[in-house]
């Protein structure tokens, strides 16, 4: 067994390994010397040859070099675009990647937005079948409620009208009513006596009322008038025979609204000048009555419808605590003479109160109460 720790040991190893290594850079040294020699045989041979070629075969060379050389250059060219199309393509393709995603995402966010608006429009939907419910609603109660209203007016205006017709009732129950009576007092003259217009017909009247309803009369006026008493009549005449139509004599509907609305007037521009009657009190006065000349002057001539008698026109007005009605007690006499021919001449005279005859005109529309 060789001994590890002897300074021999090892030696005979490294002596052979570095034997070997000048062997084998001999062997390459000798190898790269026969392929020099190769590769200068080579060039000679090629000069030789290109020496000895037909100017044909050379050109051919040269053209076939050309060409191939031509090859290598569009080969690398083409690769070269290739690669640029396929970085292109890459890049689109990763273009297109991305605009597919983002249309994707773009569908996704409307499908999202849809969804959103597909629930939106539900709820609107609801919303508006909520509105339209309470709008039947409301108008079902509008229509209840003209309904009530109608029914409401209806009571209204019965409750309304029964107050009225109520109060109407008392008003008629408890309401003032005053009586008037008129009677001459003196004689019927045609002077100008008392009187600065000049010579007229005129008499003294006393009148006489009472109150017999149930409140004070308050503002209680006595008016009247002394007319000629006409009656209907033709005033034109042919061969004898008259011609239609005939005229219309005192109107005593009118004559009272003209006596009895002066005093009203008066009233109502508060420059009225009556007096206040209490339930049962008598009243009574004298006053002198004078005629209008123009109305006795028309009735003179022929044809003129008068029968020689005068018309009295009495109105006594007055008012109502329980309203602010005008109320109206309104009557019409005749004024003729008693003796001789009982005609009065509207020339004038004087006719005493012992030749005087006074009567209540006889007819319907001769006295009216109101």
């Amino acid at each position: 067994m060789p001994d590890v720790h002897d300074p021999g040991y090892g030696r005979g190893d490294s002596e052979s390994e570095s034997t070997l290594l000048f062997l084998k850079a001999y062997i390459d040294e000798q190898i790269r010397k026969a392929n020099g020699t190769e590769q200068e045989s080579r060039k000679k041979k090629w000069k030789n040859a290109w020496r000895a070629a037909s100017p044909i075969t050379k050109g051919t060379f040269i053209l076939t070099a050309s060409v191939a050389f031509a090859t290598v250059c569009y080969a690398i060219i083409a690769a070269f675009q290739l690669g640029a199309m396929r970085r292109t393509n890459q890049i689109t393709q990763s273009a297109l990647n991305r605009a597919n995603q983002n249309s994707l995402d773009s569908s996704n966010q409307f499908q999202v937005q849809l969804h959103h608006f597909d629930a939106s429009l539900g709820q609107e939907q609801i919303l508006a079948g909520q509105a339209i419910t309470q709008s039947g609603q409301t108008t079902k109660l509008a229509t209840d409620t003209h309904d009530v209203a109608q029914k409401t007016g209806v009571a209204a205006y019965a409750a309304k009208s029964a107050a009225e017709t109520a109060k109407a009732a008392l008003i008629a129950d408890q309401r003032p009513w005053i009586s008037l009576d008129v009677q001459p007092v003196g004689s019927l003259a045609y002077d100008a006596l008392g009187w600065d217009a000049g010579t007229r017909w005129h008499i003294p009247l006393k009148y006489t009322l009472k109150q017999i309803g149930k409140t004070p009369a308050t503002n209680v006026s006595v008016f009247g008038e002394i007319i000629p008493y006409t009656t209907l009549h033709f005033s034109q005449f042919k061969d004898g025979k008259p011609i239609f139509p005939p005229v219309a004599g005192v109107d005593l509907t009118k004559e009272f609204e003209t006596v009895c609305s002066f005093p009203e007037k008066m009233d109502d521009a508060k420059m009225g000048f009556g007096t206040v009657l209490f339930p049962n009190d008598p009243y009574s006065s004298i006053g002198y009555m004078n005629g209008d000349p123009t109305k006795f002057q028309a009735a003179k001539g022929e044809n003129t419808g008068y029968v020689h008698q005068f018309l009295v026109i009495a109105c006594v007005t007055y008012r109502s605590t329980l309203d602010n009605s005008h109320y109206r007690t309104a009557k019409s006499y005749i004024l003729f003479k008693n003796s001789g021919n009982q005609l009065i001449d509207l020339e004038g005279e004087t006719i005493p109160l012992s030749n005087l005859g006074f009567a209540v005109t006889p007819f319907s529309t001769g006295s009216y109460a109101r």
